[in-house]
């Protein structure tokens, strides 16, 4: 094989997973959005995968603390903050996938490496701006 046809060979396998980092990655940041408004404003159960995992994880877990206590103003005490873990639990989750999502799409149109994209989704997200664009698209 001579030098052309490698590079060649590299660039298309390059292209390859951009362009299929920045499919998943909207297809991620659509069904994250599609989860938080679900779980987080309509008014109704939302019966989304994410949120069954969340809320069948927070309520193991609440189970497993409330089911040593035998007195019930320490059950209600422990049982009271499941709402509210809940809801916190979903807030870090969406903010995780978002920033996977967005590093992913950052990371498909190409100009960085994974690392790079991630530490400016990250930057993008916490609202921080600790991130500059080091090779910006003119």
């Amino acid at each position: 094989m001579s030098l052309p046809i490698i590079v060649a060979a590299v660039a298309w396998e390059d292209a390859l997973w951009h362009g299929l980092a920045l499919i998943v990655g909207l297809w991620l940041l659509w069904e994250a959005i599609r989860a938080a408004v679900g779980v987080m404003l309509v008014p109704r159960p939302a019966y989304t995968a994410l949120a069954r995992v969340v809320g069948s994880v927070t309520k193991w877990i609440f189970g497993a603390v409330a089911g040593r206590s035998r007195d019930y103003l320490a059950l209600d005490r422990i049982l009271a903050a499941q709402g509210p873990a809940t809801v916190l639990a979903f807030l870090v989750l969406f903010l995780t996938i978002f920033v996977v999502a967005f590093a992913l799409i950052f990371y498909g149109m190409g100009g960085s490496d994974f690392a790079e994209a991630v530490a400016r989704a990250g930057s993008g997200m916490t609202t921080l701006g600790f991130e500059t664009v080091k090779n910006p698209r003119a």
